[in-house]
């Protein structure tokens, strides 16, 4: 009988340190879950205001600010210059509503140096050109792409960042946009909470397992709440965009029958001013109107909204026929166009709107890429099952590390002459996708682009 009570004290000592340490583990693993759950969604949140913010500053202000103000402590109040305090005003509005604790501030890079400067801060008072003593390194490697810096720390505590390049027409990086938020707090909130409830632990051994079981349960819960507020998300963020395209419709056409009207009722020649403002005017609905529609297309493809009504039709008929369209623009622009299109081509199986929105789109970009006196040429070849149709151009062509991202929503190339949405690629890829269809782009820089896709015959 002793011997069976102490067996039994020694399986009581070893369940109770069992259960112990498991709820030690237990408390460290959600204790961990919690630290980086918070970090990704605030290194998310960053990241969204650091790439947004870098957009709205102009390259042109930050130059001219460096230009004229080359010494360090150049500018000492932020009222000094009104370059300074616009900039200013946009990073202290961005620190107010995004409720962060630290200064928004720009960057400039000092290769001579290896250091960062500081420039425009949402600071009362001005830091200009002071050395970044402390900065991350992964600032330096990614200066020109942006991106998050993981928690860190440096002599002031625990930080997250995340950070977005400012650059000029040419692409180059003139600057930089950090954001940051500390993690002290919260860090040491979650320990103060996983110290709690270990000692509580060790009063409640014998319930721990029901506890254990009740924590995975809320942890399995709050893990499927985040994956079901981010999938409620994305597709609100869908909708939204979709419900802003149709109900900025209605205006702009209105402004745009309003301002064709008043173009038709003026004298020839007389109020010329006034005609000049009408006729920009015009361009800048018709530009946003065309931007709308395509944000319209992109949202139905992208929410699966749309789906490809396949028929069969006479592909060579369709590609004369876009070609056809673009004769005036290419003849205005000086290019030329060409066809290599077979008589016996066979029909094939696809949504013809679709396919000609994407016929548009990409000879449409041929045609904007070529400079005067270039071509672009239109193909098509019977392959198997298949029929591969290719646009060919003798334009400016793409940076070979602007490839990948081509196809991407809003993504300009470099090479751009002139402003378009960014949206016409994507809107290619997506319509590609829903048929299945494979495609591609070949490209040299200053030599031209290749733009290809298969369509299955009929």
């Amino acid at each position: 009988m002793p011997e069976f009570r102490t067996s039994s004290r020694k399986l009581l000592a070893v369940f109770a340190a069992a259960v112990v340490l498991f709820s030690a583990v237990m408390l460290f693993v959600s204790y961990r879950q919690q630290v980086e759950l918070y970090e990704k969604q605030e290194l998310a949140r960053l990241e969204g205001i650091a790439s947004t913010l870098a957009l709205r500053i102009e390259s042109e202000d930050i130059e001219y600010l460096l230009h004229r103000y080359p010494e360090k402590d150049a500018l000492t109040r932020s009222d000094q210059d009104s370059v300074y305090l616009n900039i200013h005003r946009k990073l202290r509005a961005t620190q107010a509503i995004n409720e962060l604790s630290t200064p928004v501030y720009l960057l400039r890079y000092a290769p001579d140096l290896d250091k960062f400067c500081f420039t425009v801060t949402s600071a009362d008072s001005p830091y200009w050109l002071h050395v970044y003593d402390d900065f991350p390194s992964q600032l330096a490697t990614a200066y020109n792409e942006g991106g998050r810096i993981e928690m860190y720390q440096d002599r002031n505590g625990t930080w997250l960042s995340a950070f977005g390049p400012v650059k000029n027409k040419s692409g180059q990086t003139i600057s930089v946009l950090q954001v940051d938020e500390k993690f002290d707090r919260f860090i040491e909130d979650a320990q103060s909470s996983a110290l709690r409830n270990s000692v509580t632990s060790l009063f409640i051994a014998l319930f721990m397992l029901v506890i254990m079981f009740f924590v995975i349960q809320q942890l399995t819960q709050q893990q499927q709440r985040i994956h079901d507020e981010k999938a409620a998300l994305v597709a609100l963020r869908t909708e939204l965009l979709s419900n802003i395209s149709h109900d900025l419709r209605t205006p702009l056409s209105n402004v745009q029958g309003y301002i064709e009207t008043a173009l038709l009722r003026l004298d020839s020649g007389s109020d010329g001013e006034v005609r000049r403002f009408l006729h920009i005017g015009l361009r800048n609905t018709e530009k946003l109107s065309r931007m709308i529609d395509e944000l319209f297309e992109l949202s139905k493809i992208e929410s699966r909204k749309r789906t490809p009504e396949i028929t069969t039709f006479a592909i060579a008929e369709l590609l004369f026929d876009t070609l056809s369209s673009f004769t005036i623009k290419a003849s205005k622009a000086g290019v030329e166009l060409h066809s290599d299109i077979p008589e016996d081509l066979p029909a094939v199986k696809a949504d013809i709107a679709m396919i000609d929105r994407v016929l548009q789109n990409t000879l449409g970009n041929a045609v904007l890429y070529t400079p005067p006196g270039g071509s672009v040429t239109i193909s098509a070849v019977h392959q198997g099952d298949h029929v591969l149709v290719e646009i060919t151009d003798t334009g400016s062509g793409i940076p070979s590390e602007e490839l990948p991202k081509v196809f991407e929503r809003f993504h300009r190339s470099a090479n751009a002459t002139e402003g378009g949405t960014g949206l016409g690629l994507a809107i290619v890829k997506g319509i590609l996708d829903l048929h299945g269809a494979a495609f591609g782009m070949d490209s040299q820089e200053g030599q031209g682009t290749r733009f290809w896709f298969q369509l299955s015959k009929a």
